[in-house]
């Protein structure tokens, strides 16, 4: 967990309390050894170049050793007396949060005995072993980005398959189960390529005959809106929108799909309210990649390209917004090829849209 998220762990856990904490300290075992995030005066503190939290140049005996190993062979509770002490001995924090895992199962308790042997009274923290590292993490984003406004963009279009809803599932088993009853024998692997391309044109590039198009379109589309209640919307999504709308901005969508499809397989879900504008493939000639119903998205906005910014996950999405003039998201929640695509911005969790406000 490198330094960054954690001082948006940190920024969410100082969010929930009034007033914030004076000093605090939330730490987490990550992929990538030990990092903290700091609370000082209310204030999440990220030191002169942002790199205060980063626990494993701490100079403990082999801490960079157990970054690379996942901290095989440590002693969890000795490793944490030092780091919990070495903060005390820095900030004087006076509480410090231990994100739950695994390793600190049962360690707790022995932490904080060791912690109050090596530590004056005064200096010693509250300690919590917390359960909420995802929440925290959540709020802290959305904490962050409301502070971080200055983009003033007031006209958000969003992609809808792999943005809005997490849909890969579902329409892929549904694609691949319509091919395998006509006969064509296909893996999941050779089919990813389809997700947010327009159905028909998918089907044409696998060779599909065009007298079978219509057929499979068909049970491709029945056998996925037999299960639309297994498709989730990504966390953050309708927290996202309803920030956006409540700050005055306006919200739209420019989807791959038909209006038909939309009807029937994006309606039942139940968020199509909460957008202004909703442009179909079949709404004009040209879909995505082309930049046709996004420049109509923004027609119907009465706004400029440069007003606007265009969140998707694919790369039709970033070219159709190249392709408008617009500013482009790539929602990293969603996306299976981010190291293929070029965009302006890349976010990991929806709630960072907000800072383009």
């Amino acid at each position: 967990m490198a330094a960054r998220d954690m001082q948006v762990v940190a920024a969410g856990y100082a969010a929930q309390y009034t007033p914030a904490p004076k000093a605090a300290v939330c730490i987490y075992i990550g992929k990538l050894g030990a990092g903290a995030g700091i609370v000082l005066n209310g204030k999440v503190w990220g030191g002169a170049a942002g790199f205060a939290g980063e626990l494993h140049y701490l100079p403990i005996e082999h801490n960079l050793e157990y970054a690379q190993n996942h901290f095989a062979g440590a002693d969890i509770s000795d490793y944490f007396t030092k780091v919990i002490c070495g903060c005390a001995a820095l900030i004087n924090p006076d509480r410090v949060v231990l994100y739950a895992d695994a390793r600190l199962t049962d360690k707790a308790s022995r932490i904080r005995e060791s912690c109050a042997q090596a530590l004056p009274e005064q200096a010693m923290p509250t300690i919590e072993l917390s359960q909420s590292f995802e929440q925290d993490y959540t709020r802290g984003l959305f904490t962050l980005a409301k502070k971080d406004g200055g983009n003033h963009m007031k006209y958000f279009v969003f992609d809808i398959d792999g943005t809005l809803i997490d849909s890969s599932k579902v329409d892929q088993w549904a694609m691949h189960t319509a091919l395998a009853e006509f006969g064509y024998e296909f893996t999941y692997e050779q089919l990813i390529f389809s997700f947010g391309m327009p159905g028909r044109r998918a089907l044409a590039k696998l060779g599909i005959p065009a007298e079978r198009v219509e057929p499979i379109m068909a049970r491709w589309e029945a056998l996925a809106y037999d299960r639309l209640d297994e498709i989730p919307m990504y966390d953050g999504i309708p927290e996202t929108i309803e920030e956006l709308r409540k700050s005055g901005c306006s919200c739209g969508i420019v989807t791959s799909r038909t209006r038909l499809q939309l009807k029937q397989g994006i309606e039942p879900i139940g968020f199509t309210p909460w957008f202004d504008e909703i442009i179909c493939a079949d709404d004009v000639e040209h879909p995505k990649p082309a930049p046709d119903a996004l420049l109509e998205c923004l027609r119907r906005f009465g706004c400029k390209p440069e007003d606007a910014v265009y969140i998707g996950d694919s790369e039709y999405d970033m070219q159709c917004a190249k392709s408008a003039g617009v500013k482009s998201v790539l929602a990293l929640w969603g996306c299976s090829e981010e190291e293929k695509l070029m965009s302006d911005m890349r976010f990991e969790h929806p709630a960072e849209i907000l800072s383009l406000r």
